[in-house]
């Protein structure tokens, strides 16, 4: 697992009798998808062990925590669940120091059921996304093309 390092994958999802082409829309929205992809990706990444934390996703040997997020046709926002919701509003401050403690995964379903991983340091996303939301123009940018496993 490496840092900056895009690895796709597909992934085959059903869910009952529904069409395919519907259980593959439903996973291109974070929502749905999240759960599910939590817990793949520590059979992706054997070295991640799903912790399900208070603000993070997965801790490594190392104890390095992560945190899981999407990037869906409507962008992504790695900022804290806390932060979002009607009403909400970011602490920015208090967004930044927990975003430089974290790598972020993440986790690209626009082309469900391909699957496209990024980890990104925290501090990287910042840099260029201090508010937590990356819009969807960026996808091309953040995803460079990377290598298939």
């Amino acid at each position: 697992m490496e840092l900056d390092r895009v690895y796709t994958f597909e992934c085959a999802a059903s869910f009952g009798t529904l069409p395919q082409s519907v259980v593959n829309t439903l996973f291109t929205d974070g929502r749905h998808a999240a759960g599910f992809l939590e817990r793949q990706l520590e059979i992706w990444f054997p070295n991640l062990k799903f912790m399900d934390g208070r603000g993070f996703d997965h801790q490594d040997e190392q104890g390095t925590r992560y945190e899981a997020k999407c990037f869906t046709p409507r962008g992504a926002d790695y900022s804290a669940s806390k932060f979002k919701g009607a009403g909400r509003r970011i602490n920015l401050t208090e967004h930044a120091e927990t975003a430089k403690q974290l790598i972020y995964i993440m986790c690209d379903v626009v082309d469900f059921p391909v699957v496209h991983v990024l980890f990104k340091r925290g501090e990287t996303l910042l840099a260029r996304y201090p508010n937590g939301k990356i819009p969807f123009n960026q996808r091309s940018q953040l995803f460079i093309a990377g290598d298939t496993c």
